[in-house]
Formats: C-alpha cells, sequence, structure tokens
C-alpha cells in the first residue's frame, strides 16, 4: 500500500504529482439533503494510489480496458478512497492499471472516509 502520507489544503488534496481539475463541493438538493459532489483529481504517478490487501479484486482485464480506452477514450474515472492519508484503489483499478501500462493519465474522484469499514460501503 501507499506508503507517503498526503495532504489537504482546503478540503482539496495537496500533492506535488496530483493536479485539482474539479474541487469537491456539496449542493442541497430540493428536499434541503446535503448532497456531496466528490473532487476530480488527475495524476500520472503509478505508486501514489495503491491497492487494499485483501479487498481489492485481481486485476484480470487491464488488457481489454486499454484496447477500449483506444477505440473509445476514456469516458469513467477510477474512485479512489483516502484513509488516514493513504489512497487507495475503490474501483476502477483495472482501468487505472490500463492507464499506467499507456503512461496515460489517471482521473479519479477522491472520496475521504475515516477507516475500511467506511471504504467499504462504497466499494
Amino acid at each position: 500500500m501507499f506508503k507517503e502520507k498526503i495532504k489537504f489544503v482546503g478540503g482539496v488534496l495537496s500533492h506535488p504529482d496530483v493536479k485539482c481539475l474539479i474541487a469537491p463541493s456539496s449542493k442541497q438538493n430540493a428536499h434541503g439533503d446535503e448532497i456531496n459532489y466528490y473532487g476530480v483529481y488527475e495524476t500520472t504517478s503509478k505508486t501514489l494510489i495503491g491497492f487494499m490487501k485483501g479487498i481489492n479484486r485481481n486485476v484480470t482485464h487491464a488488457a481489454q480496458m486499454g484496447a477500449s480506452v483506444v477505440k473509445l477514450g476514456n469516458c469513467r474515472d477510477v474512485i479512489v478512497l483516502e484513509i488516514k492519508g493513504e489512497l487507495s484503489f475503490g474501483d476502477g483499478q483495472n482501468l487505472a492499471t490500463a492507464l499506467m501500462y499507456a503512461d496515460l493519465p489517471i482521473r479519479f474522484k477522491l472520496i475521504r472516509c475515516k477507516d475500511v469499514p467506511e471504504a467499504l460501503r462504497y466499494m
């Protein structure tokens, strides 16, 4: 798993290898409920985001995802979970692996979680 702790400035992930494309925000729906819109980031780092041992499924179809990206483009974001300063894949590890192998940036939505049980609710 990722060893270097990350930092947040004003609720936005701050790291030299990460670009914030859309800052996190929230909006109220018609019923007054607070709805989170997660920040969208981009990185070319191959070591910043790790896998949660025993939780993430195996990478099984990264080659097919890579072929799809070449044919159709990248039409979705990876989901990354932050737990106690460490980043892990929550969804899209095959897509992320394909992008890494192709030396393309990984675009991801970042969800901050207090612990693994909370992270599992998002997975």
